[in-house]
């Protein structure tokens, strides 16, 4: 969801909880996870000129699960 603050959107839920679910893409598969960016484009610098965009991705523990298994 666009435009809206990290905390509204968790309403409540851990990352690692709403990173849980069905696909939003294909209501019929369970989705692989959430990726999470700043509403202002912010930069990791990393001290050696080296920077990334900042984003934190959160792999659904459901969906890994049911890939090993």
């Amino acid at each position: 969801a666009k435009g809206i603050t990290l905390r509204e959107w968790l309403n409540g839920r851990t990352i690692q909880e709403a990173s849980n679910g069905m696909s939003l893409l294909n209501p019929n598969v369970r989705r692989e996870g959430i990726v999470v960016k700043p509403m202002t484009e912010e930069y990791v610098d990393f001290g050696d000129g080296h920077r990334q965009r900042l984003i934190i991705k959160q792999r659904s523990p459901l969906y890994l699960a049911k890939e090993k298994g």
